[in-house]
């Protein structure tokens, strides 16, 4: 029996249990190491989800320690911490002791959907050890260990952004259910982080080249997804003296960060107008000119913002990383070179399987059509705002199973080579 065949019967289990467990091993002993060196202590974004987590424990919603109501932070995460912060006190380490589990969970959902995702690749594909070798690559994954270490809504998106995935691959007759189910995950991950929604909107061309229903899929996960949004979406409405914000009141200002004149395809740091022109607005007002302010220097210079497209482009598939995940000084690897290299040659890596990959599976519409759903998603999110890898890093954990394809096809001489062995052949 080949790899290509079916496996064999509980093998994807022992495969999960094998792979959770070194996965869970991995991460307690870096998540010890980094709590020991820095301490468990938060700042930046990070600080900012602990401190409106602790407000929500306590009853006095989405606030900062200053009290200072926040309408900018989206739900999902800060929840989930809340949740446990009241069960189990209002303690960092609460809160990264649930990113250990929601990581060894996405490893779990890495093997699952690199399963569901090559059954419909060619019947050469050596599926179970694609599968293996895509949790295994999520279980030593720099950027979700470093996400691990800090307080960071990646830590949530990513498992249900493979939760989505998975419920988007559903094989079954009863599209409705399939399509509520995607759309209630997508939701929830949308909540985690609203850029997360580039890499869901094109599900329907999946359901249409897998022929499941796309009309009923589509609108049972519209609605799905609306259902679940609601009571966020009318607490910020009320919250905020009447403003529809139901995602983000910071999209402005991330989209002023990296559309302004200084910007070079990453994030310039450009993030406020100025004490003159914000003075007397609320947030979201404040929020809403700076989102105006970014479009007039696009409609000034059409071809300032070309050139500005252009360097985003190459920032977006450079595997350079920027040190999304950490405190200036503190290298979260260890070693500075170690810091900077290690996910660097990670992602290149990353994307030369992902590459490799797609030029294994041509031909087939379905893992065709979600790798580009996720290749589309995380380009799309840093174009319109930054090059930053922080916004991809989901996306291409998602493409974890097309990745590994692509590494064993390069392994084993090429997928031209690999493509030639014929069923029977070990």
């Amino acid at each position: 029996m080949t790899d290509a065949a079916a496996p064999a019967r509980g093998a994807p289990w022992r495969d999960a249990l094998g792979l959770a467990a070194a996965a869970l091993v991995i991460r307690l002993a870096y998540v010890v190491a980094i709590a020991a060196r820095y301490g468990t202590r938060q700042t930046g974004d990070a600080e900012y989800m602990n401190q409106v987590a602790a407000s929500l424990a306590a009853g006095r919603g989405f606030a900062l320690a200053s009290g200072e109501r926040i309408y900018n932070q989206s739900v999902g995460y800060p929840a989930l911490l809340a949740a446990l912060y009241g069960a189990f006190g209002a303690d960092e380490r609460v809160a990264l002791a649930a990113n250990v589990v929601l990581g060894v969970a996405s490893v779990v959902l890495a093997l699952a959907l690199a399963h569901a995702l090559l059954r419909d690749a060619p019947a050469w594909v050596p599926r179970r050890r694609a599968a293996v070798l895509a949790g295994a690559l999520a279980a030593v994954y720099p950027d979700s260990l470093l996400t691990a270490s800090t307080l960071a809504s990646e830590n949530l998106l990513t498992l249900l952004l493979l939760a989505a995935l998975l419920a988007g691959l559903w094989r079954t007759p009863r599209d409705a259910a399939a399509g509520a189910l995607t759309g209630a995950l997508a939701a929830g991950a949308a909540s985690a982080k609203a850029l997360v929604l580039f890499g869901f909107l094109p599900l329907p061309l999946v359901w249409l080249a897998a022929r499941r229903g796309p009309v009923v899929r589509t609108l049972a996960a519209a609605a799905a997804a609306v259902v679940v949004l609601a009571p966020w979406t009318y607490v910020n409405y009320r919250d905020s003296g009447g403003h529809l914000v139901p995602f983000s009141v910071v999209a402005g200002e991330v989209f002023l960060d990296g559309n302004n004149p200084l910007a070079r395809g990453r994030p310039s740091g450009v993030m406020s107008l100025g004490p003159a022109a914000e003075a007397g607005l609320d947030p979201i007002a404040v929020d809403r000119l700076k989102l105006r302010r970014a479009l007039g220097y696009i409609r000034e210079s059409p071809g300032w913002y070309a050139r500005l497209l252009a360097l985003k482009l190459v920032h977006a598939i450079s595997p350079l990383r920027d040190f999304a995940f950490e405190t200036p000084g503190e290298p979260r690897l260890f070693t500075p070179a170690l810091s900077r290299w290690v996910p660097t040659l990670f992602n290149a890596a990353l994307l030369g399987g992902v590459a490799l990959g797609c030029l294994a599976l041509r031909g087939h519409a379905v893992p065709l059509a979600l790798a580009a759903s996720q290749i589309g998603g995380a380009l799309a999110v840093q174009l319109i705002f930054a090059a930053f890898t922080r916004y991809r890093f989901p996306f291409l954990f998602a493409l974890l199973p097309v990745a590994a394809l692509g590494m064993l096809a390069a392994a084993r001489g090429g997928w031209r080579r690999l493509e030639r062995q014929k069923p029977g052949t070990t």
